[in-house]
């Protein structure tokens, strides 16, 4: 794990790598989840939804309001989440079809 120094001064947090929970919106139920995920990822909500809240006491980065994420990120893609700058990064090229 390395550190990196949160927007917030005298902060800091570990980056984490796993799995990330990507769900429509964070509500209360997903909290079990937020015990074995890297990070969370939600198409609805803000920093004050519930989850949102839940998920920073867990002391996981969370986005919120990642329109379209559910259909744009499928499963073994490598993503940079930044909950700092709000951010959702593919660092993998996604691969289309070839044209050759």
């Amino acid at each position: 794990m390395t550190r990196e120094q949160a927007p917030e001064p005298g902060i800091e947090v570990a980056a984490t790598v796993g799995l990330l929970a990507l769900t429509l919106v964070t509500v209360a139920g997903l909290a079990p989840l937020f015990g074995i995920a890297g990070g969370v990822i939600a198409e609805m909500g803000g920093t004050l939804s519930h989850g949102a809240i839940i998920a920073r006491e867990y002391g996981i980065p969370t986005v919120a309001n990642v329109r379209g994420a559910r259909a744009l990120l499928k499963d073994g893609q490598i993503v940079r989440l930044d909950a700092g700058a709000g951010t959702v990064r593919l660092t993998q090229p996604q691969h289309g079809p070839s044209t050759s």
